[in-house]
């Protein structure tokens, strides 16, 4: 698959549930062994990069990424994370400037 077809994409796995920079940082090591790069961790939750077939493969949920909005069609899973907490996935968007008139 070629590079244009199977482009790295970041997204952020953030925790639903209350700050926890352990539950963090064992999400981390779950995303690493995944396959994935883990580009920041807070205890908010992680902010991880890969190619989109690693992404949807290790999530199993298909990425819709041929418009300016990049989104998962489905609801990801987290089975390669630790069960017992909610996580949310998600293709963070930029900011949106107005211009005056």
């Amino acid at each position: 698959m070629s590079e244009s077809q199977d482009p790295v994409l970041t997204f952020r796995i953030a925790l639903d549930t209350a700050p926890d920079l352990d539950a963090a940082n064992v999400m981390a090591d779950a995303s690493k062994a995944a396959g994935l790069e883990v580009l920041t961790v807070s205890p908010l939750g992680l902010m991880v990069s890969g190619r989109k077939s690693l992404i949807e493969r290790k999530l199993s949920a298909h990425i819709d990424w041929r418009t300016d909005l990049v989104q998962f069609t489905v609801q990801p899973k987290f089975e390669n994370l630790p069960a017992g907490t909610k996580y949310r996935a998600y293709f963070p968007r930029g900011p949106t400037y107005f211009r005056g008139s």
